[in-house]
């Protein structure tokens, strides 16, 4: 022990008392006690020249337990702000844990869908992570994994608008990360799931999470299968400014979609007696995908007229298998320790589409694509807590080796539909990426009384190289860059505190968008490519936040980047057909607003004496929280075709009812308005309903969920995109109100055991990022 009052040496007891010596300085001490399934107590005593005798006589109070749910008498909280985050509890969280990880996030204050389905806060597309490590997958294939696995398998969701240096660099957007549940007692606990919502469409997604502990070795395995109908409406219409003319294109199609896969995440963890630990994790999963659409086109203002139906289908199975090889080493009982991390991971993909154009002159089209990717990489991290100077070190360092290939294979717009039954190619694109990554990185934090300050330095060395000709590179090149950030957060008091936080990211291009191969064609007047000349995203991030109480916030956001890439619609000016892809602009400036403010409803029968009780749970009480959001994106580039800066105001809200019987309202209303998204002319406002009542039984044991879902049944998107020659008018129906019934079954002990959990990690470059506006 110090004087600092920070306990430097720990004894343990086999009976009920102690005897020994040690040597202490004149001061004041602070002796932790604890012992398992009691309350710890913390003694504070004097040593001076006259009193030499340490009393460490403590009455412990025995932990109560009620089934397996831990009773410790400290309030409940759902929203948490420290110096680099902010925290938000799903765990026994009503409100979002109420249906899938997507709902989840999207139900967070801040947090957004864009309009061609990437998650974003604070007006900027975020990068996932799961556990701490990036989402092994990306696109489609994130969102049907996020909507199969079930909220009350998080633990809590951390939204990091300015990431530090120990996460990669290439997190221009800020990170959402998602920590799963890892509960570790003495013999098996686990959960069973399953959530069935119909309309027109029938959607399943049912799973099974078990956890389990026998002396030094702790073990967690989930595994889950989702089935997911859809359908969306689509309309598209499409002017360009021709030579001589201006002519229009109308797109009309009914989209059908069939999603399905399965998945397993295994950890398998042993514990040394010196408090070593190696962990060895094991993912899988396997998914299949068979859309198919029905559309009409037809011409305005435009000779020879064009007036056509197109029919096209695809089927894409999708393979991925991850291992993960982990040891940590505790160097001693402070906290500091030491983990080295090997990854590895393989993904395939193999794709079939064919079209059919019935016109004048019937047209069809077959293309195939396989992909394969492996990701490799190696890294190893310190941690060293001086608690003497309350200043905490993390260093260390990543190797990574990422390489894909793709090998596209087409028979376009042939008369002949003998290429259906007879499958030949007429053309082929070969494309190869390679990226190997170097990085070290250092940070430290400190605290200063009422302060805490942290900051480090990220250094990143990249080699990367795509080509899509066998003997000539499109991109080749190595950099090596700097990423600092810096955090400074001020405690006013218990209840109120400010933070300040900047951080420098880059974001690479994802080796999906510089892929010239088509990603998605549904006629020969539209389809989706990829540009292998975007330039990487290098953005400077800023905020400032106030928090109260926790519940009540007010951030302000700001960032700059150099470059950013965007979804643009191109056409040449000579014909009525265009291209989907990304372009880089230069210097764009984003503005973000959030206030968030709770109101319990007693505060209108009790008035402020409601808050001089101190112990809220808002589990147990009738309230509703709104949030209040403003984003606007500024662009310097004139070459873009904005037609006014014009920002959008968000507001959100869920409202939770407490009914008798332990019956529970809770409803959640997202509105955005008319405005410019990004380069999206919102035309339309932006709105959503879900209504949810539920109840618990059996012990808490069966939780039982009814949803209303899209209940103003008006989802959707209409939108503008301008550009050079074109300007395309885009309106997006999607489903119908759907219902949903979803049941969970809890078994075994849930406690939580300190410093066991089994870690399910990943860290790794997306392996399928490929968006449209149509989807």
């Amino acid at each position: 022990m110090e004087d600092d009052g920070v306990l430097h040496s720990l004894f343990s007891f086999s009976g009920c008392s102690h005897h020994g010596k040690i040597s202490l300085k004149n001061g004041k001490y602070k002796i932790y006690i604890s012992k398992a399934n009691y309350q710890p107590v913390i003694k504070e005593i004097v040593v001076s020249e006259t009193n030499r005798k340490i009393d460490l006589n403590a009455s412990l109070e025995p932990v109560k337990t009620i089934e397996g749910v831990t009773i410790s008498g400290v309030q409940k909280r759902f929203i948490k702000s420290e110096s680099d985050k902010t925290v938000v509890f799903v765990d026994g969280n009503d409100i979002l844990s109420n249906g899938s990880a997507y709902e989840a996030l999207t139900k967070i204050p801040g947090v957004i869908v864009t309009p061609n389905g990437y998650i974003a806060q604070n007006g900027k597309i975020s990068a996932i992570y799961i556990d701490g490590e990036p989402s092994s997958i990306s696109g489609e294939d994130l969102n049907n994994y996020l909507n199969s696995l079930p909220a009350n398998s998080i633990e809590k969701i951390e939204l990091i608008y300015s990431p530090g240096a120990k996460f990669s660099a290439n997190t221009s957007g800020g990170i959402i990360n998602i920590i799963t549940k890892s509960k570790n007692t003495k013999g098996i606990n686990g959960s069973i799931n399953t959530v069935n919502t119909v309309n027109h469409n029938y959607k399943n997604a049912s799973s099974l999470q078990l956890n389990g502990k026998y002396d030094a070795v702790s073990w967690q395995f989930l595994t889950g299968y989702y089935y997911n109908e859809g359908d969306q409406r689509t309309n598209v219409k499409s002017v360009y400014n021709l030579q001589s003319t201006t002519s229009a294109l109308n797109q009309e199609a009914l989209n059908l979609f069939l999603y399905r896969g399965t998945y397993a995440r295994t950890g398998l963890k042993y514990t040394f007696k010196d408090r070593s630990s190696i962990n060895l994790n094991y993912n899988f999963w396997i998914n299949g995908h068979n859309p198919s659409t029905t559309g009409n086109i037809f011409s305005e203002n435009y000779t020879p007229e064009i007036r056509n139906t197109s029919l096209s289908s695809t089927h894409t199975k999708n393979t991925s298998n991850e291992l993960i090889l982990k040891y940590k080493q505790n160097l001693d009982s402070l906290g500091n320790n030491f983990q080295l991390t090997a990854y590895g991971q393989e993904f395939n993909s193999k794709y079939f589409g064919n079209v059919r154009q019935f016109s004048t002159t019937d047209l069809y089209s077959i293309i195939q694509s396989d992909k394969n990717v492996q990701n490799y990489y190696v890294k190893n991290d310190w941690e060293f807590k001086i608690k003497k100077y309350d200043l905490n070190i993390y260093f260390g360092g990543r190797y990574g080796d990422f390489q894909a290939e793709r090998l596209g294979k087409y028979n376009i717009n042939n008369p002949d539909p003998v290429i259906f039954e007879n499958i030949n190619f007429t053309s082929e694109i070969p494309f190869n990426y390679n990226e190997k990554n170097l990085a070290a990185y250092i940070s430290l934090n400190k605290k200063i009384k009422k302060f805490e300050f942290g900051g480090g330095l990220r250094t990143e060395y990249y080699d990367i190289r795509s080509k899509s000709d066998p003997n000539e590179y499109i991109v080749k090149t190595n950099y090596l860059k700097f990423f600092p950030n810096l955090n400074v957060f001020y405690k006013i008091n218990t209840d109120i505190n400010v933070s300040l936080s900047y951080s420098k990211k880059i974001n690479q291009p994802n080796y999906n968008d510089l892929d010239p191969n088509i990603n998605n064609f549904n006629n020969s007047y539209f389809q989706t490519v990829g540009n292998p000349f975007l330039n990487p995203e290098l953005v400077d991030n800023y905020q400032a936040k106030i928090s109260a109480f926790d519940y009540a916030y007010l951030s302000y956001n700001y960032s700059f980047e150099r470059s950013k890439n965007l979804t643009v619609i191109e056409n040449d000016g000579n014909s009525l057909s265009s291209i989907q892809t990304l372009k880089s602009f230069s210097n764009v400036k984003t503005y973000s607003l959030n206030l968030g403010l709770p109101i319990p409803f007693a505060l209108f029968t009790k008035g402020v004496a409601f808050f001089k009780n101190g112990n809220i749970n808002p589990d147990k009480v009738s309230f509703l929280f709104a949030n209040f959001g403003y984003n606007k994106t500024v662009f310097d580039d004139s070459s873009i075709l904005v037609p006014s800066n014009k920002a959008t105001w968000s507001f959100y809200a869920y409202s939770q009812i407490v009914l008798p019987k332990n019956f529970k309202f809770n409803a959640y209303y997202s509105y955005m308005s008319k405005g410019v998204f990004n380069i999206y002319d919102i035309r339309k406002p932006v709105q959503s309903l879900e209504l949810t009542l539920s109840n618990k039984f059996f012990n808490n044991s069966l939780n039982c969920i009814f949803s209303v879902q899209n209940a103003l049944n008006n989802s959707g998107l209409n939108a503008m995109l301008y550009n050079q020659n074109l300007t395309t008018s885009y309106n997006r129906i999607d489903e119908k109100r759907m219902y949903r019934l979803s049941l969970t079954y809890t078994f075994g002990k849930y406690k939580t055991t300190k410093n066991d959990d089994v870690d399910i990690n990943t860290e790794t470059k997306s392996v399928d990022s490929s968006k449209s506006i149509g989807k």
